[in-house]
């Protein structure tokens, strides 16, 4: 809000840009601190289930199985404990024209990407069966912290270690 025309006012743009600074600073500080809060007493941090999950419509903060993604993660899990490699896992969902998640989740409207290209729905890989396997969610348990921003000013997030993870067990409907 500074017009460049009047020489008056110019004079104050520094300490204008300074102070819009220190309140997006502030106003991050404060936003991470309420998540953080959240997130340490158990809820889920973010706005979307994983595959596989859905959000309780009376407590956005808790997820219940889908049963019909639920048939797709078990049939992996079973798969693979039958001695398949994520890449045979991969190629039998694909053969029996399994949406892939991705897919699944934007046809119900869920999910971070609802805008997904149709031109190859079945198309499974091997790390989105990798992926499914990994998550400690299929056990039942809520993690958080699995990212982070280091300043307000980044647009990407970093993965944080595993052992750097916050793990609540036994929080939520389980696969086993």
């Amino acid at each position: 809000r500074i017009d460049s025309q009047n020489r008056n006012i110019g004079e104050f743009a520094p300490f204008l840009n300074l102070m819009a600074e220190w309140s997006l600073r502030d106003t991050s500080r404060k936003i991470k601190a309420a998540a953080k809060a959240k997130g340490m007493s158990g809820r889920h941090t973010t706005n979307h289930a994983i595959y596989g999950y859905r959000l309780d419509p009376e407590d956005k903060d808790k997820w219940l199985v889908d049963p019909e993604a639920a048939q797709v993660v078990r049939m992996i899990f079973r798969l693979t404990i039958e001695g398949n490699g994520p890449f045979q896992v991969a190629g039998i969902l694909t053969g029996k024209q399994i949406k892939r998640p991705s897919c699944y989740l934007a046809e119900q409207g869920r999910g971070s990407r609802q805008s997904i290209g149709s031109e190859s729905p079945y198309l499974w890989n091997a790390t989105s069966v990798s992926n499914i396997l990994k998550k400690p969610e299929y056990k039942g348990h809520t993690v958080n912290f699995r990212t982070i921003k280091e300043s307000y000013k980044d647009k990407a997030s970093k993965k944080r270690p595993q052992e750097e993870w916050v793990v609540f067990e036994n929080t939520q409907g389980s696969y086993s």
